[in-house]
């Protein structure tokens, strides 16, 4: 029977307030997010004495693994406000009001639960290769401090779920989607190396200053981009949208009445048509069902090109 490694967190208030790489207020927290607070948890402190060779696997072999689904409560982006807080310069200012600096936070809150769930599936013959694996990292999710701001403190558990129990875990579900380009919807992610490059990061940041030189701590930079979208979401489609030039050159865009826009909408399709059958790369299904949409099966729902046109302006929309 297939199975999940599951780590849970449950906040301690209704807010998350971190924010991705560009500065936006991330929801759901990205898996790199929950990757870093899961090493530092497995540190803080005495648990130093105990990081061994066991638990660096157990990391790099999350590290390696595909992206996990996310089961989170609803959540809303709050209105946003700003915290004022001390600069570390006490050398300098004794005075505390005196080295104040604003901090904008934007965070969401919580409606109806406060925890989350990450999800990596592992199947029936991978489970006796990684079961040490899979329970150190259930062991470790205890050590959980926190995720997002310092703020937003959380507790922390681990568990193996069997897929009823995986599927009987309630919330809005986020399915990763690699490959999909979506700005919008980009989470960071583990990947091979990213266990390396945290500690290489850490220890710029131990070694930030030398006598009275400061050397700014460089940040995390091994890691990638997945796309999630919830699981009632549609993905998004494809496109390439192009204009149609008349014969005068680019200044003078093609012009043709409301009521010819079929025609023309059958004309580029033609002529699409025409170019695959000359295309030498290999359309899902054939050209004939990919660009044309010709067949004979009724219950063919294979991928095919579709044709729309912009409303404003004389623009036209291919998607796959």
């Amino acid at each position: 029977m297939s199975r999940h490694l599951c780590i849970s967190v449950t906040f301690l208030d209704w807010l998350f307030h971190g924010k991705g790489v560009r500065h936006e207020p991330e929801w759901p927290p990205s898996p790199l997010r929950l990757f870093q607070a899961l090493l530092a948890g497995a540190r803080a402190g005495c648990r130093e004495r105990d990081w061994s060779d066991a638990k660096v696997d157990a990391f790099r072999w999350l590290e390696r693994r595909n992206p996990p689904e996310i089961i989170t409560p609803v959540a809303r982006q709050v209105p946003g406000y700003t915290l004022f807080v001390p600069n570390n310069d006490s050398d300098k200012k004794l005075e505390r009001n005196a080295r104040l600096t604003s901090k904008d936070a934007r965070p969401h809150r919580m409606i109806g639960g406060h925890t989350l769930h990450y999800l990596w599936p592992i199947s029936e013959e991978e489970w006796p290769k990684v079961e040490s694996l899979a329970d150190t990292l259930r062991v470790e999710a205890r050590h959980l401090l926190v995720l997002g701001w310092g703020i937003d403190s959380i507790v922390g558990n681990g568990s193996i779920l069997t897929v009823p129990e995986a599927d009987a875990l309630t919330g809005v579900r986020w399915q990763p989607w690699p490959g999909l380009a979506s700005s919008h919807h980009q989470r960071r992610v583990p990947i091979p190396g990213t266990l390396d490059d945290l500690r290489d990061a850490y220890m710029s940041f131990l070694c930030r200053l030398s006598g009275n030189i400061y050397q700014p701590p460089r940040e995390p930079r091994v890691f990638d981009y997945v796309t999630y979208l919830k699981l009632s979401a549609f993905p998004p489609r494809p496109y390439a949208a192009f204009l149609l030039e008349g014969a005068l050159g680019a200044s003078r865009r093609a012009t043709f009445r409301q009521a010819d826009v079929v025609r023309v909408a059958a004309m580029l399709r033609h002529l699409a048509c025409e170019a695959a059958k000359t295309d030498s790369r290999d359309f899902p299904g054939g050209s004939e069902r990919y660009v044309a949409g010709h067949t004979t099966d009724r219950n063919d729902r294979s991928p095919r090109f579709s044709i729309y046109r912009c409303r404003r302006l004389d623009t036209f929309t291919l998607m796959a």
